[in-house]
């Protein structure tokens, strides 16, 4: 934190890290890359929590956090590259200024996305929503609950899979060879 209590940018990245679905050593060693312990990562997760909570002032708190300036529309965006995920932006729209509205993860347009031929072999958080839509084109909703969501897609060889993603970046993937086309 900031000496005015403002969380930095970097905090608020822990913040959605502590948040996603995923296999907790994926966070230990991403803590383990910044220096950041499990308990300092948890209290760094409340602090930065206290003001981003869904209210009138999140998106604006969002902003001032990520040290993006203000704009004048009526329903602003905002987007932040990460520092944990230098492949993504972190884009949030907001529902007039106000709450956040939809906040993911979107492939940088300096990066490319990996060979997504074999969707099984993806590692987590190496692609995002955008890049299975650019990919397959149809991927079906099975459950959401923001940040998370579930998809069911079928790649280019018939065989059906379910992705997991939290800010619409991918967690894991389960391969459902039931399922494959005859």
């Amino acid at each position: 934190m900031s000496e005015s209590g403002l969380p930095e940018p970097l905090d608020l990245e822990i913040d959605l890290l502590m948040g996603m679905r995923c296999d907790e050593r994926l966070k230990a060693a991403k803590l383990k890359e910044l220096g950041v312990s499990q308990e300092e990562a948890k209290r760094i997760e409340k602090g930065v929590d206290k003001y981003i909570r869904f209210g009138r002032d999140q998106f604006e708190n969002t902003r001032s956090i990520l040290r993006v300036p203000a704009t004048e529309e009526e329903n602003p965006s905002l987007t932040y590259r990460l520092t944990l995920w230098p492949d993504f932006d972190f884009v949030v729209t907001s529902q007039a200024g106000r709450h956040w509205w939809m906040a993911r993860f979107v492939r940088a347009s300096n990066s490319s996305r990996p060979d997504m031929s074999s969707p099984a072999t993806l590692d987590p958080w190496s692609v995002c929503i955008q890049d299975f839509e650019n990919e397959s084109g149809t991927l079906r909703s099975t459950d959401a609950f923001p940040p998370w969501e579930e998809f069911v897609f079928e790649a280019a060889d018939g065989v059906s899979y379910g992705a997991d993603f939290s800010y619409g970046l991918l967690q894991e993937i389960d391969y459902f060879p039931e399922r494959a086309s005859q």
